[in-house]
């Protein structure tokens, strides 16, 4: 299990196998290498130093994948300690920042 961030520094979920949770559990989507998918089907972005998800504002989006069955959702781990926020990166943005 692996905790992922916002870029701002504040916790968002884990994966747990290849899937993405939110700090409350529920399923977000799946990883693909290093490529991250909503539940939907829908690119989300990719993985960025294996905690945060990015999404290239100046890429074309990916065509969506066919959803997957949602997984049986684990429990939650307890909360990490947030982290210091970072400098955006040019033409990049933070794939978890609506959700």
């Amino acid at each position: 299990m692996k905790y992922i961030y916002r870029w701002d520094g504040n916790y968002f979920g884990f994966v747990s196998g290849d899937n993405l949770f939110d700090a409350e559990s529920n399923w977000i989507g799946w990883i693909e290498g290093k490529s991250v998918w909503e539940k939907d089907g829908d690119y989300m972005g990719e993985l960025h130093d294996d905690i945060y998800i990015l999404r290239n504002k100046l890429n074309i989006t990916p065509v969506s994948r066919v959803p997957r069955v949602t997984p049986v959702s684990p429990v939650s781990p307890v909360h990490p300690v947030n982290r210091v926020g970072r400098v955006q990166l040019s033409g990049m943005e933070d794939a978890l920042y609506l959700l």
